[in-house]
């Protein structure tokens, strides 16, 4: 057979299976176009840890307090929303329990939770999806506030909110309707106590998108100054906090210079009194409010500014962040080590929350155990695993009494251990590796307030 009659026969066989002919097992269904809608899931769980969303057994992500999962495309259908969480012990805990949600075509859903943990508000916002106008976008103001009332303010940002009225005003857990507001750039978001006008969150200037539709979240706060609430934004893909808001950043310093017995911490630079004084060894400091942005800390011995340990630690500071600043290492041997580590805040129910900061420069890469009181660390079943100096991690415990070890990483060959430790549901405690006094080892566990 040629080529050309190879190639004429193999074609009409294509169209005689794409039209359904013949006997061969062609089929004349026609496929029917998949069709979608839009889901989402805002937690604003005010003690909640990250929890688990899923739509049947399919799980969809994982979303943490004051944040949103990512606009999901779904199959326009019918579901049954589940949310979890697993305890540090491994409990499954159910938030959202096999609840009735229908997808419709074109259709966007959100789930916003409100409340505790213990006594959790189910709020559903089902949207279509209307063209926006050019030049306008539409907002939602969620209120995740025990207690109280709130107005926003979602104005240009060089406007006096006395001479205007709120936006909205929303109760205490509660979503206001849908709005259309002007879009563009210095636009900012004002949030007071209802009928005050004095603002108790400012955002400062940012753009809104043209055409968007966005919410607006007011949450508990318990970062540095405010006066405790603050908003993020929620786009179709995550919650974001506002760069120019109006907050400040935090500071406590760490010593583990293991040759001196206290610090001295100045903030600009090295003349009249330390704004960190005498931080002893094993310490961590009271955190001070300082201004966000670069920020530069010299540290010397206690009481002798002469002698400079680390003359510029420098690093920058975000807005509403608390950071501890851990200086570890042998002021003697010029082996001095500084990072900043974030210090969780934010205490999440029913569980302790345990800072581990690796500050010995003499221990190998280090796993972290908490175990039952009187067990030995087992393999696989570290929280924290090859710590090195000044890498740091949170391990989440259920409440009780527990020995702490630090271990060879991957290994369960003990550096250091037993260390007793006792935590409370709600909790929230530092520990660390540390030198002996002096320097070297053998390494010791640090529990610090």
């Amino acid at each position: 057979m040629t080529l050309v009659r190879r190639l004429v026969l193999c074609l009409a066989l294509v169209s005689l299976a794409a039209c359904g002919g013949g006997s061969g097992g062609g089929s004349n269904k026609v496929k029917t176009p998949t069709t979608f809608g839009k889901f989402r899931l805002i937690n604003a769980l005010v003690d909640s840890p990250p929890l688990t969303v899923k739509l049947g057994t399919v799980v969809q992500g994982t979303v943490s307090f004051s944040q949103s999962t990512k606009l999901l495309t779904e199959g326009a259908t019918n579901y049954q929303l589940n949310v979890q969480y697993t305890t540090p012990g491994g409990t499954v805990k159910t938030v959202v329990d096999n609840r009735a949600l229908t997808i419709a075509v074109n259709e966007q859903i959100t789930f916003v939770l409100l409340g505790t943990l213990a006594s959790v508000s189910v709020v559903e916002l089902d949207e279509n999806a209307p063209d926006i106008a050019a030049g306008d976008s539409e907002v939602r103001f969620v209120q995740s506030v025990a207690g109280g009332s709130y107005d926003f303010y979602l104005t240009g940002a060089g406007v006096d909110i006395t001479t205007v009225g709120p936006t909205a005003t929303v109760n205490a857990l509660v979503v206001s309707d849908s709005m259309t507001v002007p879009s563009g750039a210095n636009q900012r978001l004002r949030v007071t106590a209802a009928g005050d006008k004095t603002v108790l969150y400012d955002s400062g200037a940012f753009t809104l998108d043209d055409q968007a539709r966005r919410l607006f979240l007011l949450g508990d706060y318990f970062g540095p100054g405010g006066d405790g609430v603050r908003a993020v934004e929620i786009d179709d893909h995550s919650a974001t906090t506002f760069l120019a808001e109006d907050l400040p950043a935090a500071l406590s310093i760490a010593n583990e210079v293991v040759d001196l017995a206290g610090l001295d911490g100045y903030l600009h630079g090295i003349a009249g009194s330390p704004d960190f004084a005498n931080v002893a060894l094993d310490a961590i400091s009271a955190a001070q409010t300082i201004p966000i942005g670069n920020t530069d800390v010299a540290l010397t011995t206690a009481g002798t500014p002469g002698h400079v340990v680390v003359p510029d630690a420098s690093f920058v500071l975000g807005t509403g962040e608390t950071q501890t600043l851990v200086v570890a290492g042998v002021d003697s041997a010029g082996n001095v080590t500084t990072r900043p580590v974030t210090t969780p805040v934010r205490p999440i129910a029913g569980v302790a929350q345990v800072r581990v900061i690796d500050a010995s420069p003499a221990a190998p890469a280090v796993d972290f155990f908490a175990v039952a009181t009187g067990a030995l660390p087992a393999a696989g079943k570290a929280q924290l695993t090859l710590l090195v100096l000044q890498a740091s991690g949170v391990a989440l415990l259920d409440p009780g009494s527990y020995d702490l070890y630090f271990t060879t990483g991957g290994t369960t060959s003990v550096v250091t251990g037993p260390q007793p430790i006792t935590v409370a549901a709600g909790g929230i405690y530092s520990v660390l590796l540390a030198d002996q006094a002096g320097g070297g080892s053998p390494v010791r566990i640090v529990v610090a307030d």
